[in-house]
């Protein structure tokens, strides 16, 4: 049974991160709907410029997950509480800042997940739905700490002094957080990009016989049959390895060909190379 374990880092990372979008939405609850249609409308923008910053600084920049998270993501998440108990227009623009911040965490948090799904060979299901459960949580924390707060914190400083929690939280997680130990855990010094191209690197036949044959839905036969063609064997060879007739073999082909859009040996051998 494979026994998983999750760095403490990246757990306390997103817990932090969804106790402060929990928290951003409980602060702004009571100023009216026409706030929170603001904040849908900064949350569709954001989700674009997220994805747009997220190729910049770890396609062309190549930054590791240590600067993507603590020097991207949470200066920007400060940022936005910063500006939050301003007046108009400076608040809006610090639930953008936020906005922003969030939805590029989110991306470099899955692909954390898909790192630490690779590296420590357990279902990649698993470990999202692990990180997943660790921002509900924080999440729900955020939203009843904002109940509570803004309930003992009466007056205009209620809102600023909640504020100013978070961004001395922030301070606290990325000096605590960021202290190298994220690099032992395997994680924080990688760069997403050169992770990819290291998996392609060492992905053996094998492992892309069965990727492929995963996508296009082989049967379990037609798997042995296409592992075999990607050798590079012919029909007879075939025949005599799986112990089958040459007819047989020849349905197997035709249907393999079928499902991944090819029409030669040589074209079936070129998409596992």
């Amino acid at each position: 049974r494979v026994r998983a374990r999750i760095p403490v880092p990246l757990v306390l990372v997103a817990l932090f991160f969804g106790f402060s979008f929990g928290l951003m939405k409980g602060l702004m609850a009571p100023v009216g709907p026409s706030w929170i249609a603001v904040r849908d409308a900064l949350n569709i923008v954001a989700i674009v410029a997220a994805a747009g910053a997220f190729y910049v600084t770890s396609v062309v920049y190549r930054m590791d997950f240590d600067h993507l998270t603590y020097q991207v993501a949470l200066p920007l998440v400060a940022a936005g509480f910063l500006f939050l108990p301003l007046r108009e227009p400076l608040s809006v623009v610090g639930t953008a800042m936020y906005q922003f911040g969030y939805q590029y965490f989110y991306l470099v948090l899955w692909a954390i997940w898909a790192v630490l799904a690779a590296r420590e060979k357990l279902p990649a299901a698993w470990v999202c739905a692990w990180g997943l459960l660790a921002i509900q949580i924080g999440q729900l924390a955020g939203s009843l700490a904002a109940d509570l707060g803004l309930g003992f914190l009466v007056g205009d400083g209620a809102l600023a002094m909640l504020s100013a929690a978070v961004i001395f939280a922030t301070l606290i997680v990325s000096l605590f957080v960021f202290s190298g130990r994220s690099a032992s855990t395997g994680w924080g010094s990688v760069r997403p990009m050169e992770e990819e191209a290291r998996a392609a690197e060492g992905r053996t036949l094998e492992d892309a016989c069965d990727a492929l044959s995963r996508r296009s839905r082989l049967t379990v036969r037609e798997t042995d049959v296409f592992c075999l063609l990607a050798r590079g064997r012919n029909r007879a060879f075939i025949c005599k390895e799986l112990v089958i007739g040459d007819e047989t073999v020849k349905s197997h082909v035709k249907a393999i060909y079928r499902k991944l859009n090819v029409h030669s040996q040589q074209e079936l051998i070129n998409l596992v190379e």
